[in-house]
């Protein structure tokens, strides 16, 4: 019943958003405007076990602005999602049997989005309430940008930042300090509507509630899934921070402006992870251990064993990250950089223990580092009518005091000393700017592995916006993070009407 009510509500959104989608709302003599966009994307999967659709996405987004005072305005983003294939497949046993348990979180959604208020006093600018705050503008891979977390759990990392960053609520106060040099300073705390990523990696480690882009447990070097099946340890996650609390807010500053051609920043971010480490609480094994030592009186005593199942938590330790960026023009270049340091990085070291898995959480500093440019040329005998937009990164990620056994979390992936990352983003325009064609290409050079995503966006007016698309994963099987996915190649639909 719950379902079908969601699926009416959805039904009753899109109906008004036809409705009214010839053009966007300017009321009040432009002080409210509604805008936003219809869209259906199907995914239809190839080169798996078998070829097959895997999702059939309709979504409606409404944007609305709303102008109280000269200085005061409230923005909020409504999104509706309904994935119709859940319900198109419902018959097909293959499709109850790999991925009917994700239906209720994956199937239908919907929610304000985005819901702030911006507030210019002098030269504060204040943004309260649920909103995205940006850092950093690299391309594939995220690198400053680590405020917001990400909601992964529909193709990966492959659509747009803004699309999949996850709203907290939040106040940025931002400082004009001078025009001339676009000079700023911004500050920014969450009083503890703490959020964390969201990739379909099931955390109580079953393959019950498997989507088309769950993350395996296929790396489970620490042996905890086949413990939980046998119902020796159970996984949990950790508390949701407290609203309101110094200790469980996330504080962050940062300070940019213009020298010499040069714009730069300065960045301070003090939070809590996105991604889970992994913590256990083995003492109670001791006396059980001790009473296995040769010469203890009556041998082993199974009435010291710990009550079963042992708990073992997902934790979201608290770390700090310090970094500038910079970007300089120079003609048809700009060369562009983004340094990231993780003072406490937390990762796991697991080691086999007598009877389970001994793991423990140590915290080493990360240097995460990219360089690149973009630039613009013709390129003739391809395009004679526009140039083409050429972005390139490298990327490098360095452990310091590395160690053989450091683990990712709950994915028990070992990460390397060093890992360099490559990226190459190429687009133009065909037809006036009506045929829009685009590559991004990621590969992983330690992982060797690859993230290509061929599209073509078609602009028909001021309204329909048609793409088609690809997403290609290549890749050692099991290596995060594009080899776990090299059986997820798709190709996809979407047909967009913005208004």
């Amino acid at each position: 019943m719950r379902r079908g009510g969601l699926v009416f509500v959805l039904a009753v959104s899109w109906l008004v958003g036809a409705a009214f989608s010839a053009h966007a709302f300017s009321l009040l003599d432009g002080k409210l405007s509604i805008n936003g966009y219809v869209q259906n994307q199907s995914s239809y999967r190839i080169g798996a076990d078998s070829d097959q659709w895997v999702s059939s996405e309709n979504r409606l987004q409404v944007e609305i602005d709303a102008k109280l005072h000269p200085q005061v305005t409230v923005s909020g983003i409504f999104r509706g999602t309904y994935d119709a294939m859940y319900d198109l497949r419902s018959d097909s046993d293959q499709w109850k049997r790999d991925y009917a348990g994700s239906r209720d979180n994956l199937s239908t959604e919907y929610k304000m989005r985005e819901l702030f208020m911006d507030v210019a006093l002098g030269n504060w600018n204040f943004r309260i309430g649920k909103q995205q705050v940006v850092w950093g503008e690299t391309d594939g891979l995220r690198l400053m940008d680590i405020i917001n977390p990400l909601d992964m759990r529909r193709q990966f990392i492959t659509r747009s930042w803004e699309d999949i960053r996850i709203p907290q609520t939040m106040v940025k106060a931002t400082y004009g300090i001078s025009m001339e040099r676009n000079a700023y300073l911004e500050l920014l705390w969450n009083p503890g509507n703490i959020k964390r990523d969201k990739i379909y990696f099931d955390t109580t480690m079953s393959n019950d509630y498997k989507s088309p882009w769950t993350i395996s447990n296929s790396q489970d070097l620490v042996g905890l899934q086949p413990l939980r099946a046998g119902g020796l340890v159970r996984v949990v996650e950790e508390d949701t921070p407290e609203w309101i609390n110094v200790n469980k807010s996330e504080f962050g500053a940062r300070l940019g402006g213009e020298a010499g051609g040069w714009f730069l920043t300065l960045n301070y971010f003090q939070g809590f992870s996105k991604s889970p480490v992994v913590e256990s609480n083995l003492t109670p094994l001791e006396p059980f251990l001790i009473s296995t030592s040769p010469g203890y009186p009556g041998g082993p005593d199974p009435t010291l064993l710990p009550p079963l199942p042992v708990p073992f938590k997902f934790d979201y330790p608290r770390e700090r990250v310090i970094g500038f960026t910079f970007n300089k023009p120079a003609g048809l270049w700009v060369w562009r950089g983004e340094f990231a340091t993780y003072l406490d990085k937390h990762y796991n070291k697991s080691a086999i223990g007598i009877f389970l898995p001994n793991i423990t959480v140590v915290e080493r500093t990360l240097q995460a580092s990219m360089l690149g440019f973009d630039y613009k040329r013709f390129i003739t005998w391809l395009n004679p009518e526009k140039m083409f937009f050429i972005s390139a990164q490298v990327f490098n990620h360095h452990i310091f005091d590395y160690d053989e056994e450091l683990r990712f979390g709950p994915y028990a992936q070992k990460p390397r000393e060093d890992s360099y990352a490559l990226s190459l983003l190429v687009n133009t325009e065909y037809n006036k700017g009506r045929i829009c064609p685009e590559v991004l290409a990621v590969y992983d050079v330690a992982a060797t592995g690859w993230y290509i995503k061929p599209r073509v966006e078609f602009k028909y007016g001021d309204h329909w916006r048609p793409e088609i698309g690809a997403l290609v994963f290549t890749g050692d099987q099991y290596e995060l993070p594009f080899g776990e996915l090299n059986n997820n190649n798709e190709i996809y639909f979407r047909l967009k009407y913005q208004f």
